[in-house]
C-alpha cells in the first residue's frame, strides 16, 4: 500500500516541519512559465500535500488549478495554512491507487489540461503500485492533456531538504533511468530540487 503522510509525517519523521520551501515557489515558478498556454484550462496537483503549489500556480494567473492529496490530515491542514480561502477549498481528499477516486474528479471538474504527479508516485509500496497510480492519473486527462512527474530520485540524501537528511525506507526510490522505462518515453520528468528534466 503506498505511503501515506500522517501528521507525524510532516512535523519530524519524514520532514521536519512542513512548510511553504522557498524551492516550492521556485517549482512553480518553473512549471507556470512552461505551462503558461494552458493558465486558464483545468490544472489537477497529484500529491499536493497542503497545496503550497495550487496557491503559488494561482497566484502566478492560473485561474482552474486544484489539488488533491490521499492523507486526510493534509487536507484538512490546508484549511488552516497560509493559503487564500479559495485555494484551500480547491484542496481535495482523494487516492491515485483508486481509480473512482480520479473518476469523481474528473465527474465534479471536467478533464484536466495537466495533472502534475508532485512526487506522488515514490509513495508507492512498489513499482506495479507506481503503474498502477499512473494509470488512474491518466485516465483523467483531457485528450490533449498530459501528466507531468516531479519526483525525488534514488540519492544518499534528498537534495532538497536539510543537509543529512537520509531517505527513509517504505517509499520507492528509483534512479532517472528507471522512472522513464516506468513512465515511458513521452512523460516530462524533472528531478525535485533542482528541477532538471530527464531525458
Amino acid at each position: 500500500m503506498s505511503y501515506i503522510y500522517t501528521t507525524e509525517d510532516y512535523h519530524g519523521k519524514v520532514d521536519t516541519d512542513y512548510r511553504r520551501y522557498p524551492f516550492l515557489v521556485e517549482r512553480a515558478k518553473l512549471l507556470g512559465s512552461k505551462f503558461n498556454a494552458i493558465k486558464n484550462r483545468l490544472i489537477v496537483i497529484a500529491g499536493c500535500g497542503f497545496g503550497y503549489t495550487v496557491d503559488e500556480l494561482s497566484s502566478l494567473g492560473f485561474t482552474n488549478v486544484w489539488g488533491f492529496d490521499a492523507s486526510k490530515y493534509a487536507v484538512e491542514e490546508a484549511s488552516v495554512r497560509e493559503l487564500s480561502t479559495d485555494t484551500a477549498s480547491r484542496i481535495i481528499l482523494a487516492d491515485a491507487t483508486r481509480k473512482d477516486d480520479m473518476d469523481n474528479i474528473v465527474s465534479e471538474l471536467g478533464r484536466p489540461y495537466l495533472v502534475l504527479d508532485e512526487d506522488l508516485l515514490s509513495c508507492a509500496d512498489t513499482v506495479e503500485e507506481a503503474k498502477l497510480m499512473l494509470d488512474n492519473l491518466r485516465s483523467m486527462l483531457h485528450q490533449r492533456g498530459q501528466v507531468v512527474h516531479v519526483l525525488t530520485m534514488r540519492a544518499g540524501t534528498v537534495p532538497h531538504l536539510p543537509k543529512g537528511t537520509e531517505q527513509m525506507s517504505g517509499f520507492l526510490w528509483l534512479p532517472p533511468e528507471e522512472w522513464r522505462e516506468i513512465i515511458g518515453p513521452d512523460g516530462k520528468i524533472y528531478v525535485a530540487g533542482p528541477m532538471t528534466e530527464v531525458e
